[in-house]
């Protein structure tokens, strides 16, 4: 049995976004498109709308921050066109723009840096080797590999061949189950 849990096994803790050492940069327009590439890529852990928290895990450093997000916030799907907030689930993949002043999120857009693959039911587990088949092809589970259902926090082993999944991945890496 594989359990997969969220959040870094170093800090032991969260942390607020904008106290993190991490420099998430603001988008000028001025900017190349070579440079806005080397944002972070974030996978939501927990959308807190009562009190307005967002807890994200930096997909490459697995540290996990929280923002404090507002009304102004922009919520935009992976082609930079507003987006409803809902659609923004745990186990969904994002990159992130900050208030450098107050570390507030000034906008959260789906990354077009992961594939996502949306009504899967053509799969098979190998746990032993933590592989997922879907159709024809082979992707890696990683130890990092977060398991969601219905937004709360999964194991591999919660899943039946009866769900309908969507799959987050970069490469053959699988980066969230949901």
């Amino acid at each position: 049995m594989m359990n997969v849990a969220c959040g870094s096994s170093k800090a032991g803790k969260t942390v607020p976004g904008y106290n993190t050492g991490v420099t998430v940069k603001a988008k000028d327009e001025d900017k190349s498109e070579e440079e806005e590439s080397d944002s972070p890529i974030f996978l939501i852990q927990l959308m807190d709308q009562e009190n307005e928290k967002l807890t994200l895990r930096n997909v490459e450093s697995d540290r996990v921050l929280r923002y404090s997000y507002t009304l102004m916030t922009q919520f935009k799907n992976r082609y930079g066109t507003n987006e409803s907030w809902q659609s923004f689930t745990p186990g969904r993949a994002v990159e992130i723009v900050t208030d450098k002043n107050t570390g507030v999120l000034k906008s959260v857009k789906l990354t077009d840096k992961v594939w996502e693959q949306e009504d899967v039911t053509n799969f098979s587990l190998n746990v032993d080797e933590n592989m997922m088949t879907i159709g024809s092809t082979r992707y890696r589970i990683l130890p990092t590999t977060e398991v969601y259902s219905d937004s709360v926090l999964a194991t591999i082993s919660d899943i039946t061949d009866s769900d309908t999944l969507r799959v987050v991945g970069k490469d053959k890496d699988l980066i969230s189950i949901i």
